[in-house]
């Protein structure tokens, strides 16, 4: 790919988290991302995509050294929604159900179950 589409997939998401980062008040309750396991495990041709993922999971980790709140959720496939709801995908049976999705949110946003450790910073689904 070419370094122009490299930087058009990866800018917003780098210039609009650290916006995020930078405006919204320092201390809230949490503070989520929702990024890709393509960041850990890569997909093939989507080096940009991959790499903006990464960013996330590395704000996070920078928030937590700076003892903000936040957490990157790595999310693989989630049946029903998207592309895999709409094409037959081999990755379809490692699916995770939509509202298993929404448990793993409100658990990461339910102050109990604090995000200030650094190996929540990241979670891989």
């Amino acid at each position: 790919m070419t370094w122009e589409n490299f930087k058009a997939a990866i800018l917003p998401k780098v210039k609009g988290l650290w916006n995020l980062h930078t405006t919204l008040p320092k201390m809230m309750d949490f503070f989520i991302m929702l990024s890709s396991i393509c960041g850990i495990i890569g997909n093939r041709g989507q080096s940009n995509y991959a790499a903006g993922n990464v960013y996330q999971d590395t704000l996070a980790h920078y928030r937590h050294r700076q003892g903000l709140p936040a957490t990157t959720l790595d999310l693989g496939s989630i049946m029903s929604v998207g592309f895999i709801a709409k094409s037959v995908n081999s990755f379809a049976m490692d699916a995770i159900r939509e509202d298993e999705f929404h448990a793993l949110l409100e658990y990461h946003i339910d102050p109990r179950n604090s995000t200030q450790t650094p190996l929540r910073s990241q979670v891989a689904i």
